[in-house]
């Protein structure tokens, strides 16, 4: 969007094509992403999770979010980067309305998009003084984001496992406590009907005389 805003200002697009056309991708994006999380998210973590380093509880958490902010959650979502790369699976597990999901993604999509062109387009001619004076920079900032990703990937991967340790162990659990109660269970079911039997159990009558 900063590179078409830079186009723009040098007459090569029209800026408010530019937010148009981004927007609406955006939005359609979005509704791809809302369907995959609203007809298959849990499968699809099920499935893959393990592979992303997502749990039932990432997405229990994201679904609670959005009920907590039903109205602005998706809107604010937009706004944030990195988040709103990813927001539309989890509006879709939590079932959040079609069409205001649509109208939140394009009015974030539209403040965003627009601001990156803007910025494009303010830079204008001047984009190559301004990217020499970023190119120093850069490095460290190319450093900077290899260490957060880095930690991001080892937080994920403990909370991942965090999670399935305790979902194994609820199951073991679960498990055993079955295995003790079928044993008490088949024990009072013998003892009982034994004693029973015996004490019912009918005498013969002996005739008088």
């Amino acid at each position: 969007m900063g590179i078409a805003g830079v186009l723009a200002a040098n007459g090569k697009l029209s800026l408010a094509a530019v937010i148009a056309i981004g927007t609406t991708g955006e939005v359609v994006g979005a509704y791809i992403a809302w369907i995959i999380g609203r007809t298959g998210g849990r499968r699809f973590v099920d499935r893959w999770g393990k592979y992303l380093l997502l749990t039932h509880a990432d997405l229990d958490r994201a679904e609670a979010w959005y009920a907590r902010h039903e109205r602005w959650g998706v809107f604010g979502s937009r706004l944030v980067p990195f988040v709103r790369n990813f927001a539309a699976v989890p509006a879709g597990v939590a079932e959040v309305p079609l069409v205001r999901f649509g109208l939140l993604t394009a009015a974030g999509s539209l403040i965003w998009d627009g601001a990156m062109a803007g910025i494009g387009y303010g830079v204008g001619s001047h984009w190559r003084t301004v990217m020499h004076a970023f190119s120093d920079a850069g490095y460290v900032i190319g450093v900077l984001a290899v260490l957060a990703i880095a930690f991001v990937i080892l937080h994920r991967l403990h909370s991942y496992r965090a999670a399935t340790a305790a979902g194994d162990g609820v199951v073991e659990t679960g498990r055993v406590t079955s295995g003790a109660q079928r044993d008490i269970g088949s024990a009072q079911s013998v003892s009982p009907h034994s004693d029973a039997s015996t004490a019912t159990t009918p005498q013969p009558r002996v005739p008088p005389g």
